[in-house]
């Protein structure tokens, strides 16, 4: 649906990129949504690696309303580097990564006002004036605040604050 704002995270330097990955993943399924990775593409060169990774999730919240989460990784000059940290050497990585958080949601997902002008009609009444605060005051705002979770955690793996 339009008007869903993206959020788009930026970072270079050292972080734990597999971690990053694995939190958009986990994050996801202990959300209740499928995740389904649709996108993996790794590219090394001297310069380190490149990724283009994109994963997608469903969640279904009734039979009226589904909520979809997108979310495209595109990563380059990966390296892993060794740190020496509070005297231990660790191994983590150095790099760039642009990550796109998009959230959506849709009404009638079933398809069930499908069809004529008539039953279209209907829908539109139905959206209109039946479930209208429901969309605006409920299922939005809950995707939002999903979002922002979502987020969170994703920059708290990559060390950014508040």
């Amino acid at each position: 649906m339009p008007g869903m704002p993206n959020t788009i995270i930026k970072h270079k330097g050292l972080m734990n990129f597999p971690k990053v990955i694995e939190t958009i993943r986990e994050w996801l399924q202990n959300e209740d949504f499928t995740v389904d990775e649709t996108k993996h593409k790794v590219k090394k060169d001297s310069a380190g690696s490149e990724y283009e990774l994109e994963f997608s999730g469903d969640r279904k919240i009734n039979e009226y309303v589904k909520y979809s989460f997108k979310v495209v990784i595109r990563a380059w000059g990966v390296k892993q580097v060794e740190i020496t940290k509070e005297g231990q050497k660790t191994k983590t990585y150095d790099g760039r990564v642009h990550i796109d958080v998009i959230p959506s949601y849709e009404l009638d997902w079933q398809k069930r006002f499908g069809g004529n002008k008539f039953i279209q009609s209907l829908q539109k009444f139905y959206e209109t004036y039946i479930i209208y605060r429901d969309i605006n005051d409920q299922w939005e705002d809950d995707l939002l605040l999903k979002s922002v979770e979502l987020v969170r955690a994703v920059r708290e793996v990559l060390g950014h604050e508040g």
